[in-house]
């Protein structure tokens, strides 16, 4: 089975390859930009409690994140939207292996910006069967400390394509949360914390799974993975730790990174690109790199 990474891989080879050369540059530039901020680092730490929040699932039905928490751990995925293909590969992969996370008593929830209809029309496509909350205020992505604001350049792009944030997310702001995945264990403490400001990188899903495999990780509530479980996982430490692992001992930042076979551009009735941006016949653009 082909890897979360090696898909993510593959469809920025293929966008690399039908985008034009100053608009990769730009989008290149404006991750760069975003990474110096120090985002990484100032998101939410290993060790730290879960915040208390509750957030609107697909249906509108207030869900507590403190509450699923109490039934064992908690795994949080952070991702930008359903117009977002990389997004789109990330939750279809976690639907995969949902069957496994649950064998380990685990719950899986996916957060957004978008409205509650908007994450009905992504819980429908990727035909998800774990809850998918709202956070069109942002209070989540803050508390987390991974919202930032966009770019003119990535807004006059965005909005050049038809994806129109402040709309599609009802809140009248061109905000996201950078992809970030975390796993909080049966404590509220969190465990592992993978931030990234490149959308492009993801957390495997796997090594989630793994680390869930692990015996006693609720013993390390507060203090990250240990550094055995490290060398077997390639798991994450602490926001701007390390990736400890036995070929990638020089990283000082980490990175991780579906199942089922991805339309391709033409197929999707593609008029327009931006880094998987597809933009359709009567459809608002669906995807957004």
């Amino acid at each position: 089975m082909t890897t979360l990474t090696q898909q993510l891989a593959d469809y920025q080879a293929g966008f690399k390859q039908r985008a034009p050369a100053d608009r990769v540059a730009m989008m290149e530039a404006a991750t760069a930009q975003l990474r110096a901020t120090g985002i990484e680092s100032t998101a939410l730490q290993v060790g730290s409690e879960l915040p208390a929040l509750t957030l609107p699932d697909a249906t509108g039905k207030p869900v507590d994140l403190k509450a699923l928490n109490a039934d064992g751990p908690l795994v949080i995925v952070f991702y930008r939207g359903g117009w977002c293909p990389y997004c789109n590969l990330e939750l279809r992969e976690w639907q995969r292996l949902l069957p496994q996370l649950r064998e380990r008593g685990a719950t899986l929830v996916a957060i957004s910006p978008q409205t509650p209809d908007n994450s009905l029309s992504t819980v429908e496509k990727n035909e998800l069967a774990f809850p998918v909350l709202s956070d069109s205020n942002l209070g989540a992505a803050r508390a987390f400390g991974i919202a930032f604001t966009l770019s003119p350049e990535l807004v006059e792009l965005y909005a050049k394509v038809g994806n129109d944030l402040p709309t599609l997310n009802g809140n009248g702001q061109w905000v996201l949360p950078i992809p970030a995945t975390y796993l909080i264990d049966a404590s509220g403490r969190v465990v592992l914390a993978h931030v990234e400001a490149d959308y492009r990188q993801r957390a495997e899903p796997m090594q989630v799974l793994r680390a869930l495999r692990a015996d006693g990780i609720n013993s390390h509530a507060g203090l990250g993975i240990s550094a055995s479980l490290l060398e077997q996982t390639t798991a994450i430490g602490p926001v701007g730790a390390a990736v400890t692992s036995t070929t990638r001992r020089s990283r000082t930042r980490h990175r991780w990174n579906r199942a089922r076979p991805r339309p391709t551009p033409e197929a999707e009735g593609c008029l327009s690109t931006v880094d998987g941006n597809f933009k359709l016949g009567h459809q608002r653009a669906v995807a957004t790199g």
